[in-house]
């Protein structure tokens, strides 16, 4: 948990496949910067004091939590090792309403928050976990979706 003022940080990307994660430039770079510059922008501009602990990632579909690097996040959350995970977008952790709210209440009873790059969304705030849940409900019909065609 927080030492002093330090927030420790843990980072989620995620991409769907192996080849996704391939490229010069891949969408896992692109995630990443936004996280880190995310983090960077408050500290400067908020005054707050993140510290990074580590970087989890994943290359596989977030149709369910068996990921490597999920599970490795949420053992890590139940040790203590964060206080906060930061990721762009709420799909990147999950595209299943029940998986993520299942993850989501692990999270909350390990003092865990998650806050969302792009989206704007911190789950410290009653704003943002209805808005947090909310996207997800489009998260999974967008993968549903994407599976009947």
């Amino acid at each position: 948990m927080a030492r002093g003022n330090v927030k420790k940080v843990a980072i989620y990307i995620r991409v769907s496949t192996v080849e996704q994660s391939e490229n010069d430039f891949s969408s896992l770079d692109g995630q990443l910067s936004q996280c880190q510059a995310w983090i960077e922008n408050r500290n400067k501009i908020k005054s707050q004091n993140y510290e990074i602990h580590e970087i989890y990632k994943d290359t596989r579909s977030a149709k369910d939590l068996k990921r490597p690097g999920i599970k490795r996040l949420q053992k890590d959350a139940k040790d203590g090792k964060f206080d906060l995970i930061v990721v762009t977008k709420l799909d990147r952790v999950s595209r299943s309403l029940h998986d993520f709210l299942k993850l989501v209440s692990e999270l909350e009873n390990e003092g865990v928050d998650i806050a969302v790059v792009t989206q704007e969304i911190d789950t410290s705030t009653p704003a943002g976990k209805a808005l947090q849940r909310l996207l997800l409900v489009f998260a999974e019909f967008e993968r549903d979706m994407n599976s009947q065609r």
